[in-house]
């Protein structure tokens, strides 16, 4: 069975947008799990599933909601941000929390 496999530059790649530090071992550990994974979505992929009903839940559970009018009355604005370290606009003023390569 032919299957696609990721190169190790690819789980760097993963590792680095995830902001997730590996060493070696880990590389190669996690290298063959991936491609462990690929290989056993391959052989899913196999599958005639031609026959079989598409489904979403196969539990039967159900969310349950409740009616708008049963909410409290939510706060204004003005109270939302009158705790607030520091506001701008009216709206929350924060630091960056993004880092930019």
């Amino acid at each position: 069975m032919s299957s696609t496999k990721i190169s190790i530059e690819q789980l760097r790649k993963i590792s680095r947008l995830a902001n997730i530090e590996l060493t070696a071992e880990e590389e190669e550990s996690l290298l063959e799990k991936f491609n462990d994974t690929l290989d056993h979505v391959k052989l899913l992929e196999e599958l005639n599933t031609s026959g079989v009903a598409p489904t979403y839940n196969v539990t039967g559970l159900m969310n349950v909601y409740s009616n708008d009018e049963d909410l409290p009355t939510t706060l204004s604005q003005e109270d939302v941000l009158r705790n607030a370290k520091s506001v701008k606009d009216k709206m929350f003023k924060l630091l960056a929390v993004l880092e930019r390569e």
